[in-house]
């Protein structure tokens, strides 16, 4: 076998492995769609998408969920200031957040809109290792004074 066939082996192993490290690190950030699910009745409750704006992550609302018996709502009554009377689809609820310097796999110094009660909390994101689920973690003070929900990463089609 002459150099050139060994470096044309090279070349493509070097390219699939590039491709699969690059998939595979895509999952490894919340960039994309998130499906939320609620605490109490376990069932879908929206569509989140989580983009970066200039280096911080922020999150909208692409899609609600509305239960049986449920009254539909689509603006945020209870919501403050800027989000007083917005129309829930399409609003950011997250926002301001940097990626952990000590942990790639979580995002601090947050800040999450609970739409339904209309009150803001502090808030932390934490990837699993798979990239498939991202923990949201939202407190008043101190995480540890919080409750913390499972979002599940929504393919693209």
């Amino acid at each position: 076998m002459d150099w050139f066939t060994i470096l044309k082996r090279i070349m493509v192993v070097a390219v699939f492995l590039g491709s699969v490290s690059v998939a595979y690190a895509n999952d490894l950030v919340p960039i994309g769609k998130w499906k939320t699910i609620d605490d109490e009745t376990h069932l879908p409750r929206s569509i989140i998408q989580l983009w970066d704006d200039n280096g911080q992550l922020k999150g909208k609302i692409e899609q609600i969920f509305y239960q049986p018996g449920e009254q539909i709502n689509e603006i945020c009554d209870k919501c403050p200031d800027d989000w007083h009377n917005q129309k829930k689809i399409g609003m950011t609820i997250l926002w301001g957040f940097t990626q952990n310097p000590n942990n790639q796999l979580q995002w601090i110094n947050g800040k999450i809109l609970d739409p339904k009660t209309g009150k803001i909390y502090q808030c932390q994101l934490t990837l699993t290792e798979t990239g498939k689920e991202l923990k949201v973690r939202g407190y008043i003070g101190i995480p540890l004074l919080g409750r913390t929900q499972q979002w599940l990463r929504q393919v693209e089609e």
